[in-house]
């Protein structure tokens, strides 16, 4: 049994493998400041309703974007389920060759939804990630990881809308009816969903005419049926992507 986790900013996504199969799946918020003992319990708890038991897992790998997080995981695992977990970097073996200024810089999330992308279509690829950051990520049917773009996600842009007006409130990150909004509530939801969703398929549009391709596009992210269930662009949503790509990069180094 392989134990797969995406530690973000906002949330921390564990998937559960048997052989090829991801049988079970959960996730909570993240607590930079969380003990190893309050962490282990967390786990506990969500391992007991989910039927899992500890020690049955074979193998754990880690992609992290919150370094705070990492020595406390690596003693949570070590001690309580004795397996030292693999933590996803540029180093390790891969089915993508990173060709930036920096392969030490491409985050694990970026890594790790560019592995699972190319092993999806082996063809010319874009990864878009709806997460508390926005992240597009494109790779070449060479297996190419040519780099991509970074942005605030919806619910960043959705905070600083609220906490710099004195006059707009927090609304539901849904899709109105119409585009064009009757009152305040529907106003700001069509200018986030339809304005973000919009960028998407803009950014898509100059990426391709850059890349020279009509690239097979998949979304992953928690907000990614909700803003981008529509497009046009979007071949493919896969909230599991991220999970599935940590089991291929578990596999290419075991």
């Amino acid at each position: 049994m392989l134990l797969t986790l995406d530690i973000g900013n906002s949330n921390i996504t564990c998937g559960v493998f048997e052989d090829k199969v991801l049988v079970s799946s959960f996730r909570f918020a993240t607590n930079k400041k969380i003990s190893a003992i309050d962490c282990f319990l967390l786990f506990k708890k969500n391992f007991k309703e989910k039927s899992i038991k500890i020690g049955s897992q074979t193998g754990i790998i880690i992609s992290s974007v919150v370094p705070e997080l990492n020595v406390v995981l690596e003693k949570v695992f070590k001690d309580n389920f004795n397996i030292l977990p693999i933590f996803v970097d540029s180093s390790l073996k891969l089915n993508i060759k990173l060709k930036v200024d920096n392969p030490m810089e491409v985050g694990s999330d970026r890594i790790t939804n560019s592995v699972a992308g190319f092993k999806r279509v082996k063809s010319d690829v874009i990864i878009v990630d709806l997460g508390t950051a926005t992240t597009f990520d494109c790779v070449t049917k060479d297996g190419n990881f040519l780099g991509g773009l970074i942005l605030p996600g919806i619910s960043i842009s959705a905070s600083a809308l609220f906490n710099s007006t004195s006059q707009l409130s927090e609304v539901e990150l849904k899709k109105p009816k119409n585009l064009i909004g009757k009152n305040t509530l529907e106003c700001i939801q069509s200018g986030l969903m339809n304005g973000y969703s919009e960028m998407v398929e803009g950014l898509l549009f100059k990426l391709e005419e850059e890349m020279k391709s009509d690239c097979y596009v998949i979304a992953t992210g928690g907000l990614s049926k909700i803003v981008l269930g529509d497009s046009s662009r979007i071949k493919e949503i896969d909230e599991n992507l991220t999970l599935k790509g940590l089991k291929t990069i578990y596999e290419l180094n075991s």
